[in-house]
């Protein structure tokens, strides 16, 4: 038998025989409060962290913001830049994504950080944490 009275080994449990009480056999504390919640699921409360998620939103909407700014800069910079093929980024997409080692390549860059933060973004906004309480 164990000998702290809070946790009862697995060699203690008989398979054929489950305990009396199911939750006996988990330790008290996390483990024991997921047991009863995975019995009664009506007793399982969590906290939804709205206004995090919402704050978390409100900084990705920033930065989202701050990204489309750069992007526009930079669209207007590769334009006016004299360099054939940084002005045809605008028109062909094969340009923008394809490497030419004669120039920097920040349009595609920021363009596909752009990407990643949409996807965050969205994601998010697409729970709707405003609705929780």
């Amino acid at each position: 038998m164990a000998t702290n009275p809070a946790v009862i080994s697995l060699e203690d449990l008989d398979p054929q025989c489950p305990p009396a009480v199911p939750l006996e056999h988990l330790v008290q504390g996390y483990p024991r409060l997921a047991g009863r919640m995975g019995l009664i699921p009506e007793t399982a409360i969590f906290r939804r962290f709205s206004a995090l998620n919402i704050r978390n939103l409100l900084y990705l909407q920033a930065e989202l913001m701050n990204l489309e700014m750069e992007l526009q800069k930079q669209e207007l910079e590769d334009k006016a830049s004299g360099h054939e093929f940084k002005q045809n980024f605008s028109r062909d997409w094969y340009k923008v994504t394809s490497p030419d080692p004669a120039s920097e390549h920040y349009q595609w860059s920021l363009i596909l950080n752009i990407r990643e933060k949409l996807k965050q973004y969205s994601k998010w906004h697409s729970t709707r944490v405003w609705d929780c309480h």
